[in-house]
């Protein structure tokens, strides 16, 4: 199967209705699962670890025979069907038990907070049912799983860098199905469905601790608002299943008593095993703030129990771990020489890695994502509403939150911090959704006592100070969905659509009818939306397949005159294709123009094996 997004199936009604039922078969699956198991759990943990469970089955299911080398399409559409007809049925079963209650008159203020979590959320949807843009997804995330597709196996390739850390790529070999049933882009629909689980999770969390509708709703509506979800939680990249994952981890943590009296050690061992796997399979920056939270749980649950049971409650937590984690790990190990592929390489003599370069590879990342302080700060304004931060801050001052607790979660968050800014880039992004639990579990504690605060006495000006750290971070959100709206609602076609917003689009539509079809393109010089490639597109001479003709695609503003003989040692034949006036890189903030440059693509000969 030759795969590529230019002969992908784009109809904004399918890709709604694919990404819907995919994401309610990941919650179908999971509540198998979990019955299996005998994992009853309250809403809305239960919603959270079903759906995240079914993305981790899943995972296993496709990874498992993708590693032996049988996976070809017939394979991956029976479990694409499959997930499609799973779905379909929760999403029936959930229909049928809907009710819905209206008691006593409706509060203005409420259906004003209201309406704003409904726009922001519909907002988000029209951008994540228009053709996947988002450069992280169509460089290496979406990349990831065309290859799966594309070779009916599991094969470590050397770069992008980012794809052979496998361990942190779960949701996006869950959603490998959709690629064989050639929809990948309703997997940006399935992180939407995430980021309003999320939402929900909120909601809930708040209402059972004895929140009332105002204070339920406006803490539900900030966690929509912001540039940051309508940005990162509406792509096929891991984000909101992490932000997910690790919000309800810290939740489960700070809300711990009433839980543990709901259902146990056991099971509560289990959920914080099961939420800490998922975020730490979604980024591998979570990996080190998911083992300390899931190791501070079970400390905490030995010295509850008194240390009774506490094998069978350090088995569940550790389970998840061993049973979705540990495979993609070894398996990555015996292909790379690493655990993680190129991160840590240096530290094993048999890496595929040379010595240093994966050093050079995370400087390079770190220059890239390079921000400055005030930059930072800007991105911690715009990308969320302030009212999160009031949350974290909440936490850490309120007398309700037991000292301990505010020192423990202290603890936690900086540690991440130090991590990400250390061995990663700092990011507010990269913080993971952590500030989030955080600021639920403020909510929920204080859900009770906040009528009695002298800021809320007066219910007018009170309302007028919420709308206010909302409304404008709404207005953000909708300014920056602009342009995706016309294809997701099907007044624009998607090519006109993608000309504008995908790097070399109209020269991937040349060369589609200019290389053979078995061809395959090395691109050296750009760092590039891969999946829109005609051909297989590898960035690693090591990675070529043998047997195929090789075609490399030059930054032509480099070698003007075409002088260059040699290309990363492979010889340089004819050239079959070039544009002076090249789409090189597009951006989707709007109104930042497009950058243009030229494009030459010539014939490799000497091509070496893999």
């Amino acid at each position: 199967m030759n795969y590529s997004f230019l002969r992908a199936s784009y109809q904004p009604a399918l890709i709604v209705t694919a990404g819907t039922l995919v994401f309610f078969g990941f919650a179908g699956v999971g509540e198998i699962v979990m019955r299996a198991l005998r994992l009853v759990l309250p809403s809305p943990w239960r919603m959270v670890c079903a759906v995240l469970l079914g993305i981790q089955s899943v995972m296993l299911c496709v990874e498992l025979p993708a590693m032996a080398g049988a996976a070809p399409r017939s394979v991956l559409l029976v479990f694409g069907w499959g997930l499609l007809a799973v779905g379909a049925g929760q999403a029936a079963s959930l229909a049928r038990g809907l009710r819905f209650r209206f008691t006593g008159a409706a509060d203005r203020t409420v259906l004003a907070i209201v309406l704003v979590a409904a726009i922001s959320l519909a907002t988000a949807l029209l951008v994540a049912t228009a053709p996947s843009t988002k450069f992280d997804e169509i460089y290496y995330h979406m990349l990831a799983l065309a290859r799966i597709a594309n070779d009916g196996a599991l094969i470590f390739y050397l770069k992008p860098w980012q794809t052979a850390i496998w361990p942190q790529m779960a949701f996006q070999i869950s959603l490998t199905p959709l690629h064989a049933l050639r929809v990948p882009d309703a997997g940006n629909v399935v992180g939407w469905w995430l980021a309003a689980t999320l939402a929900a999770f909120a909601w809930r969390t708040i209402r059972d601790n004895g929140g009332d509708a105002l204070w339920s709703a406006v803490w539900t509506a900030a966690f929509c608002t912001g540039l940051y979800p309508i940005v990162w939680h509406v792509t096929a990249g891991s984000h909101s299943m992490g932000d997910l994952a690790l919000c309800a981890g810290g939740a489960a943590w700070m809300l711990r008593h009433r839980l543990f009296a709901q259902i146990g050690a056991t099971r509560f061992a289990l959920l914080v095993g099961v939420l800490t796997v998922a975020a730490a399979s979604s980024k591998v920056s979570l990996l080190p703030i998911s083992l300390l939270l899931l190791a501070v749980t079970i400390i905490w649950l030995f010295r509850r129990d008194e240390g009774q049971r506490i094998r069978l409650v350090v088995a569940a937590a550790a389970m998840p771990w061993f049973v979705f984690y540990a495979p993609i790990v070894f398996w990555t190990f015996r292909a790379s020489g690493s655990p993680f592929g190129p991160l840590l390489s240096d530290a094993f003599p048999r890496s595929v890695y040379g010595h240093g370069v994966a050093r050079q590879m995370f400087d390079s990342a770190r220059d890239i994502n390079a921000e400055s302080v005030p930059a930072l700060a800007l991105d911690a304004l715009i990308g969320y509403s302030p009212l999160i931060w009031i949350g974290v801050a909440g936490a850490f001052l309120s007398r309700a939150v037991a000292v301990r607790d505010r020192l423990a979660m202290a603890g936690l968050l900086v540690a991440h911090l130090i991590v990400i800014s250390v061995f990663a880039y700092p990011s507010v992004r990269l913080i993971g959704g952590l500030q989030y639990g955080i600021a639920i579990s403020f909510a929920a504690i204080a859900a009770k006592s906040w009528p009695d605060w002298p800021i809320a006495r007066n219910r007018f000006a009170f309302a007028t100070l919420l709308l206010a750290l909302l409304v404008p971070w709404l207005i953000v959100q909708v300014y920056y969905a602009a342009p995706f709206i016309p294809v997701a609602t099907g007044v624009q076609t998607r090519k006109k659509f993608s000309e504008r917003y995908v790097a070399f689009y109209q020269d991937f539509e040349a060369l589609d009818s200019v290389l053979p079809g078995n061809a395959v393109i090395f691109s050296p010089d750009f760092r590039i939306g891969a999946v829109y490639s005609p051909r297989p597109m590898y960035f690693d001479t090591s990675d070529l397949p043998s047997g195929r003709p090789a075609y490399a695609l030059l930054d032509a503003s480099q070698s003007p005159d075409s002088t260059l003989r040699t290309v990363d040692g492979f010889v340089r034949e004819e050239r079959v294709y070039r544009n002076e006036s090249a789409t090189v890189k597009t951006y989707r903030t709007p109104g930042r123009a497009p950058l243009i440059g030229a494009l030459e693509v010539v014939r490799l000969a000497g091509a070496r094996s893999r």
